[in-house]
């Protein structure tokens, strides 16, 4: 945490990236699929772009797909938050961040990410219609795609709640008391990844499940390591 802190409020750092590298074949990766995805089904798709974006070439291919109102999620901390709000937990207007000036700003979801919203009712309004339509995209998809995103994570100390963006940090002067960014561990990204898959399956039984990682390269980190580890 010692490199986190004295680098992750500054600009990332940029890395060597070389698609090379994933071609390792100790790390074991590879693809061995379990079963089909037909025009039967209906896709939800969650977390980074690269899940959008298979979620488009699905129904390109004439397959019901959807994000379900969700904007990115960039790790699995995000995405078991989101679908706890959806199944078993309240999304709550704590859960905002109130700038100094008055206007609201929603770490969970892009679609205001520049300019925040006007008020907090605002926020949480739109907020809540995106639980809602998750909760019932959920109920009726035969499919998840999930893309596992990153280990870096900034943290919300005041509700303790992972975040998808790093609020605007001269907008609160109360920023170095209440966010933190972690590089979480491999043993809790797994059991991150285990309550996901609980989750799926308590509200939808018979659930088949697609995990990925995006082939997009990651340039920058918010801490020293290398972005082969982030």
């Amino acid at each position: 945490m010692s490199l986190l802190s004295g680098n992750a409020f500054g600009r990332p750092r940029s890395s060597l990236f070389s698609p090379r590298r994933f071609r390792d074949p100790t790390l074991g990766i590879q693809a061995c699929p379990t079963f089909r995805i037909t025009n039967d089904d209906r896709v939800l798709c969650m977390g980074s772009c690269f899940a959008r974006a298979v979620g488009r070439m699905l129904r390109e291919s004439g397959i019901a797909s959807t994000f379900a109102g969700q904007t990115h999620r960039y790790n699995a901390f995000t995405i078991l938050q989101a679908l706890r709000w959806a199944t078993t937990e309240t999304f709550e207007p704590r859960h905002l961040v109130v700038l100094d000036d008055g206007r609201v700003y929603d770490p969970h979801d892009r679609t205001e990410v520049h300019e925040g919203y006007a008020t907090l009712d605002e926020a949480y309004e739109s907020g809540r219609v995106a639980i809602e339509t998750l909760r019932t995209e959920l109920a009726r998809a035969d499919v998840f795609v999930m893309t596992l995103g990153l280990v870096e994570v900034w943290y919300d100390r005041a509700t303790g709640t992972a975040l998808n963006h790093m609020p605007p940090r001269r907008a609160i002067a109360s920023f170095d008391d209440r966010f933190e960014i972690r590089a979480t561990t491999h043993d809790a990204n797994r059991e991150a990844i285990r309550d996901i898959f609980a989750l799926l399956r308590a509200a939808r039984p018979e659930i088949r499940i697609l995990c990925s990682v995006s082939p997009i390269p990651l340039r920058a980190t918010w801490c020293h390591d290398d972005v082969f580890v982030a």
